[in-house]
């Protein structure tokens, strides 16, 4: 069995799929984190520009509807610099950096198992 992570981390995933969303949320809520979701940029900005020191973490769909991804990332990164930030796209990583026009360093390839997900998120928080 492998451990679950801290409560104490919360995770905004922002992703505009609602069953991809649901089922990423609720994965990581049995692992132990706090997800809120957001299932458009404009949602995300308003949740990151309210509550930026409660997200450790920021799962970013690529393509969103709303405010840009690029728009959230660049907004993240302002109000808390320290956020971990996992970007998560069916296109390559390359092309979703060129998107966001910024470098990426942590990224998760869709489809992804639930497995990766979680592994990942544990890793970028510990």
């Amino acid at each position: 069995m492998r451990p679950g992570l801290s409560q104490t981390v919360t995770v905004l995933f922002v992703e505009d799929e609602e069953l991809l969303r649901q089922a990423a949320t609720k994965i990581l809520g049995k692992a132990g984190v706090r997800a809120i979701e957001a299932a458009d940029g404009s949602t995300a900005l308003h949740i990151i520009r309210a509550h930026p020191e409660a997200i450790d973490a920021l799962v970013l769909d690529v393509t969103l509807p709303g405010a840009s991804s690029r728009e959230v990332l660049e907004e993240a990164r302002r109000l808390r610099p320290e956020m971990k930030v996992i970007v998560a796209s069916a296109y390559a990583e390359e092309v979703a950096e060129a998107s966001l026009q910024s470098p990426i360093t942590r990224f998760l390839r869709k489809p992804y198992k639930p497995s990766e997900l979680e592994e990942l998120i544990r890793r970028t928080v510990s």
